[in-house]
């Protein structure tokens, strides 16, 4: 898309497009099939995602980033919170009724 100079949209934007279309392609599929592909999470989080955020962070204006810290960092001190809250609270749910899966 940088090669091209493709303004229709963001390249996030075509990424999310082509997952939904992997989706469902994926869905209309013998699930024998989808079993045999899988999904390696170990993978994807320890391997992948370190990259797409360092990548991310390295190709970043500067100047962008510093006019938003604040921002920023409310973001990040707000959403561990939140995720903090929501998982001490489900735990205490899951264990106070014996919930098992």
């Amino acid at each position: 898309m940088e090669t091209k100079k493709f303004c229709v949209c963001h390249e996030t934007g075509v990424i999310i497009v082509i997952g939904i279309g992997i989706s469902l392609f994926l869905e209309r599929v013998d699930h024998e099939t989808i079993s045999k592909i899988g999904f390696n999470g170990n993978l994807f989080f320890d391997i992948l995602l370190p990259l797409i955020i360092f990548a991310t962070g390295y190709n970043m204006r500067r100047k962008n980033f510093f006019e938003n810290i604040i921002n920023v960092t409310k973001f990040g001190i707000l959403g561990t919170v939140l995720t903090f809250v929501f998982y001490s609270l489900l735990f205490t749910i899951l264990f106070e009724f014996d919930i098992e899966f």
